[in-house]
């Protein structure tokens, strides 16, 4: 059924055929192209209250088109043609009005009339109704040899194959064809082509009597034909896969293991017992830990497989899932695994279940000298409350009652692990109390804390999240935060002797700094606060300094207000201050326009070059730096003037605003810099940052060029690097054809410093040289230059997030010759693309089979052998994926029975 539910054409065919009632869920895709068949081919069953007349029977003309389409060699056909064809085909069943036939299949939705040509409704019914046609002559297995016959010769004409598939599916539902489909599935696995072996998985995967044609090949098939197995098979009724499941799982496939997983879970969705037992039998939690543990790094597969067998057989879970902990899988496959656990609750838990939880997340993290944090404790807080739901729901007085003890432990105790999971169950409670509950005895019981850490530790776990959460706690929450502040500020939070109203509002002015709450609600809890609209309260450390920037960007008015002043006055704060303002505002400046202009002025009154090389980072800052690029120069010279540290932190500074283009500087400017800065290390990230100069202009290009030359040798590999950098931008932009072999060998030119290794990031600017090439229309060139770096790139020592890189690199130039190159141009890129990286390779694969006449120079060079490996399993994995358009010619005889 899934399968039918994940694609929008089967969906819309299920509640079609279901009249506007609840659709049968026990349906898979052969089963509804079935029902589909017999409700609107063979009767016409739109009208329920219609009965069907032998006239309605359209089985003859359906047949006779999709026959016809086959030996066209395409589903999509000129109508008069079509006309033509379909009395030359051989099928025992006459048409006597044929267009009049046709016309009525279209009134059904069957088939689609566009102008003056016709095709059936979607591709899959066009091969489920070519294989019923071919079903019904005289010999059909005779047929479905034929026409395996042709695909063994022709392996990559997928229109055919698919028709052979459905085919041989149907076939194989009755015992007396059934061998002959199975000696037809036997030489197709034994195929060489990973196109072809693909066909009969599909078959096996829909007829478990093939089983043991499939497992004899299981060792040899490649991984993408398994794939198309394991997401198959789950999806056809009374199909029981268990066994080679089994066999797959213990050749232990890691190209498939995941594939697996999900293959259990979806399994378990209509064979829980089966699927419980198979994992038990396999120990699939225990190997996973035992040999696999990284997989827990990704462990959605695992979890959603595992908790699909929680109703069947939830001792199983409950022993894995006491496994997983132990494992210690970190803490985000953890909060995972609790919000799985939290969600089954009512299936696997109870108290003592809970308890000992607790102990084995509490033990393992003990062990490791790591404390549990905010959301590991909000995990099992949920799990908590789902506890106390399964218990039965308890009047309000006991709810009071139970967390009156929860925060009166609180009181007595900083460090219980528990006690966190308590407010978080807690916090949940209170987020999900009803229009007509009362929140106030709650938060009564929240305020009466007065332990010395009990405050911040209740702000954390509950105030906080319940501030960060619409519900009808807000609000008077609000209320009592505000209550807080006007009571408890004035408060340090380092001060000594401090009463609980000043622990409550340093505890609550933290909560107001809390990522989860609004700027609006921590405005909204300030209003009100006595003095709130001058600089004596927000530029006070002990009163709203560290809240300013929330408060201003929430809105509220006094805030703003005073931010509006350090735009003029930066001075208004002392230095200790302007730190801290700087420090707060940095998560707001790229969203409030004031707040982004009064912190660039406030960072350059204070030399703060660091926090303005933050902003130059975000692009919405961009545009507000650029309207103080005056003063931003004057600091960057002051800076250069200055001592080794300021002119390092300048040139950081500058850098950064170059790429925001606020302050461009140009190879004259670049130079003085270069001659006033001391340190080497300085000196060459100066001449770094004319790369993007000399790219961007000719002129400039040229300056730098000269001034290069001028340069004495060095020996310092850093200045070394960086003038070969600006070297490979000035050919990458500006050279000529001549200059590719000397680009070519830069590119590929070993670090001078650090690790002495090619980076892909140095090949930036062949790329750009090779994209000029395109661009002039000399793309045979270009894929000459392309394979000359490419191949040669391929022979280095690359890790994986290297390769991934140097596919970055060049992906553009991959796609646009793939997409634009001539047929012989793109066969020369095929015949090399086992001699480059396979993340290159699989680009111009993909991109090559979109285009008619490029995809069928991939598939010569699939069916040469000129491809190997991976790429050939790939390459054949995405022709698979194509729709099956156009087949690789006429089959005429299908016109005649076999």
């Amino acid at each position: 059924m899934l399968e039918v539910l994940q694609s929008p054409l089967l969906l819309t065919m299920l509640f079609d055929l279901s009249h506007g009632v609840a659709p049968s869920m026990d349906m898979d895709v052969t089963s509804l192209y079935r029902r589909y068949w017999h409700d609107r081919v063979e009767s016409d069953r739109r009208d329920l209250g219609t009965e069907p007349r032998p006239s309605d029977d359209l089985t003859a003309i359906a047949c006779r088109t999709a026959l016809a389409m086959v030996g066209e060699g395409s589903p999509d056909v000129q109508i008069d043609a079509l006309m033509d064809a379909v009395t030359q085909v051989d099928f025992q069943a006459p048409v006597v009005q044929p267009l009049v036939a046709l016309n009525s299949l279209a009134s059904r939705g069957v088939i689609v009339r566009a102008i003056d040509r016709v095709r059936f409704f979607h591709q899959t019914l066009f091969e489920f109704v070519a294989a019923q046609a071919l079903l019904r002559r005289p010999d059909p297995v005779e047929e479905a040899n034929r026409l395996l016959e042709y695909v063994l010769r022709e392996p990559l004409d997928l229109f055919i194959g698919a028709v052979l598939e459905q085919l041989l599916v149907l076939l194989s539902g009755t015992m007396a064809r059934r061998d002959s489909v199975a000696t037809a599935v036997q030489r197709i696995l034994a195929s060489d082509s990973p196109t072809v072996t693909q066909i009969g998985v599909a078959v096996c995967a829909r007829q478990p009597a093939f089983e043991p044609q499939l497992t004899a090949h299981l060792d040899r098939l490649p991984a993408i034909a398994l794939r198309r197995f394991l997401s198959l098979a789950p999806q056809v009724r009374d199909v029981d896969v268990s066994d080679v499941l089994t066999r797959i799982w213990q050749a232990r496939r890691s190209d498939v293991l995941h594939d697996v997983i999900r293959a259990i879970g979806r399994v378990a969705r209509r064979d829980p017992v089966g699927m419980s037992k198979l994992t038990r039998e396999i120990d699939l939690v225990g190997c996973i830990l035992s040999e696999a543990p990284q997989t827990l790094s990704n462990a959605t597969d695992i979890y959603t497989t595992l908790f699909a067998l929680a109703e069947s057989d939830p001792d199983l879970v409950r022993r894995s899932v006491l496994a997983i902990v132990d494992a210690d899988p970190g803490p985000e496959s953890l909060i995972l695994l609790m919000g799985f656990v939290a969600d089954h609750w009512n299936t696997i838990g109870d108290h003592t279940y809970l308890t000992e939880i607790y102990r084995k997340v509490e033990r393992v993290l003990g062990e490791r000298n790591r404390v549990p944090g905010r959301s590991v404790r909000n995990a099992l807080g949920a799990v908590l409350y789902q506890e106390r739901l399964r218990t039965g729901a308890d009047a309000l007085d006991q709810r009071i009652v139970r967390a009156r003890q929860v925060l009166a432990a609180v009181d007595a105790s900083t460090t219980s692990f528990e006690v966190g999971a308590e407010l978080a169950a807690l916090a949940l409670e209170m987020r999900r109390l009803g229009p007509d509950d009362d929140p106030e005895p709650y938060l009564d019981e929240i305020f009466r804390v007065r332990a010395d850490m009990g405050p911040p530790q209740v702000v954390g776990l509950l105030v906080g999240p319940l501030l960060a959460e619409a519900s009808v706690v807000r609000e008077p929450l609000i209320e009592r935060v505000r209550a807080v502040l006007v009571a408890g500020l004035p408060s340090r939070d380092n001060g000594r002797d401090l009463t609980s109203a000043q622990r409550w509002a340093i505890a609550a002015r933290r909560a107001l700094l809390d990522s989860r709450v609004d700027p609006a609600i921590a405005a909204s809890c300030l209003s009100g606060v006595s003095v709130t609209d001058g600089l004596d309260f927000w530029g006070d450390p002990a009163n709203g300094l560290n809240l300013l920037a929330t408060a201003a960007t929430g809105g509220h008015l006094g805030a703003r207000a005073v931010v509006e002043r350090l735009v003029d006055d930066p001075g208004a704060l002392d230095a200790s201050a302007q730190r801290t303002f700087l420090d707060t505002a940095r998560a707001y400046v790229a969203e409030d326009v004031l707040l982004s202009r009064a912190a660039i002025s406030v960072a350059i009154v204070s030399d703060a070059l660091g926090t303005l090389q933050e902003m130059a980072q975000w692009p919405a800052c961009a545009g507000v730096l650029a309207q103080r690029h005056v003063d931003l120069r004057t600091c960057l010279v002051k800076h250069l003037e200055g001592d080794d540290g300021m002119q390092k932190r300048a040139i950081t500074l500058w850098a950064s605003l170059q790429r925001a283009r606020v302050v461009v500087p140009d190879v004259d400017q670049l130079e003085a810099a270069f001659g006033r800065v001391r340190v080497g290390l300085d000196k060459s990230r100066v001449v770094r940052m004319m790369v993007p100069v000399v790219r961007a202009s000719a002129v400039q290009a040229q300056l730098a060029d000269q001034w290069l030359e001028s340069l004495q040798p060095t020996n310092f590999g850093p200045l070394t690097d960086a003038r070969n950098a600006v070297r490979r931008a000035i050919l990458g932009s500006h050279g000529s054809g001549e200059d590719w072999p000397y680009l070519l060998a830069l590119s590929l030119q070993p670090r001078a410093s650090g690790t002495n290794v090619v980076e892909p990031s140095m090949m930036h600017d062949a790329s750009t040289f090779i994209r000029r090439t395109v661009n002039r229309g000399e793309l045979a060139f270009a894929s000459a230059q392309f394979l000359d770096i490419a191949t040669q790139a391929t022979a280095l020592p690359l890790s994986g997030k290297q390769r991934r890189n140097l596919t970055a690199v060049f992906y553009g130039i991959a796609v646009e010759l793939s997409l634009r190159a001539e047929p012989d141009v793109v066969a020369t890129l095929a015949a090399h693309v086992v001699r480059i990286t396979a993340n290159l390779a699989e680009v111009i694969v993909r991109a090559a089979i979109t285009r008619p006449s490029t995809r069928i120079v991939i598939e010569q060079a699939l069916t040469k052998g000129e491809m190997s490996g991976d790429i050939a399993q790939y390459t054949a994995g995405k022709l698979n994926e194509l729709p099956r358009e156009v087949g690789r010619g006429p089959f005429p005889a299908i016109y005649r029975a076999a």
